[in-house]
C-alpha cells in the first residue's frame, strides 16, 4: 500500500471521530466517478450505520463492511458483503447499541475488481 494512500486512510479515521455519532465517516474515493462515499449514522439508543457512496455513472460491484464493536455487553464482529448496481449500495443497515468503540472496515469496487471507495476507521458511538 502506498504511503499516501495509508496516510489519506488514517486521516479519513482521524478527522471525524468526534463527528461520528452524529454525521458519519467520510470515505476515499479511489475513482473519478465515485462523487462521494462513507458512512452516515443516525439514531439514540441504537446507532444506525448506513455506507453509501454517490456515482457520476451507473456503476455496479460489491461491497464489504466488517465491523467490530466493543462495548460493556462484550465484542462482537459483523460483516455483510453483497453485489450492487445502478451506482447505488441500497438500504445497507448496520444497528449497534451506545456507547460503543467500533471498528469498521468498507471496501467497495467494481464488477471488474478495480477499487471505488474505502473507509478504515476507529470511531466512539
Amino acid at each position: 500500500m502506498s504511503k499516501i494512500l495509508l496516510l489519506s486512510l488514517m486521516l479519513s479515521a482521524a478527522i471525524f471521530p468526534s463527528e461520528a455519532s452524529t454525521n458519519g465517516i467520510a470515505g476515499l474515493a479511489l475513482d473519478p466517478r465515485i462523487t462521494g462515499c462513507g458512512v452516515t449514522i443516525s439514531g439514540g439508543g441504537m446507532a444506525v450505520l448506513r455506507p453509501f457512496i454517490e456515482t457520476s455513472s451507473d456503476l455496479s460491484g460489491t461491497f464489504q463492511v466488517v465491523m467490530t464493536k466493543r462495548s460493556s455487553g462484550g465484542t462482537s464482529a459483523i460483516r455483510q458483503s453483497n453485489r450492487f448496481k445502478g451506482g447505488s449500495l441500497g438500504d445497507v443497515q448496520l444497528a449497534v447499541d451506545r456507547p460503543s468503540s467500533l471498528t469498521l472496515r468498507v471496501s467497495i469496487t467494481e464488477e471488474g475488481g478495480a477499487p471505488l471507495c474505502s473507509i478504515d476507521a476507529e470511531i466512539a458511538i
